[in-house]
């Protein structure tokens, strides 16, 4: 991204094209038409801005849970697809193992990103794993309710 902005800042400076009319009207005195050599204001050159460390983590994890959500959704329209052909071609077992396969290894990719998102930002971790205990606990209390509810 730095060097996409060095050559953009490269290309948005004035350029001055000699075309043949211009050589012909040009000066015949040498080096009049040339700037003085040394300019009225130093030259600045542009220096590569520092990016907060914040902003870049939450940039790539923006970018990686976008492509957890695009893995997702694939998923889902695979297992869609898979139904359907289920239920109106069940003779087609041979198509269905392959999108199954493939649905096995895009949840594989979900792993890797989730790897991925866990490098960047290591509170993402802390998270999930909150999530996952906080869920174990609902989930049990479901149960505990059950059981209340059935009289054991």
């Amino acid at each position: 991204m730095k060097n996409l902005l060095k050559e953009k800042i490269a290309l948005e400076e004035p350029v001055e094209v000699l075309t043949e009319a211009d050589e012909n009207t040009a000066s015949d005195e040498p080096n009049k038409d040339l700037p003085d050599a040394i300019p009225e204001k130093p030259i600045v050159v542009p220096t590569e801005p520092e990016i907060d460390p914040k902003l870049e983590i939450d940039a790539i994890s923006g970018l990686l849970t976008s492509e957890l959500t695009s893995v997702y959704s694939n998923i889902d329209s695979l297992k869609s697809i898979v139904a359907t052909i289920a239920a109106e071609f069940p003779d087609r077992q041979d198509i269905i193992d392959i999108l199954n396969e493939i649905t096995d290894e895009r949840t594989m990719h979900i792993g890797m990103l989730q790897q991925a998102l866990e490098l960047v930002d290591g509170k993402h971790k802390d998270l999930v794993d909150a999530g996952e205990e906080k869920g174990t606990a609902v989930a049990g209390e479901q149960e505990a309710n059950d059981l209340e509810d059935k009289g054991e």
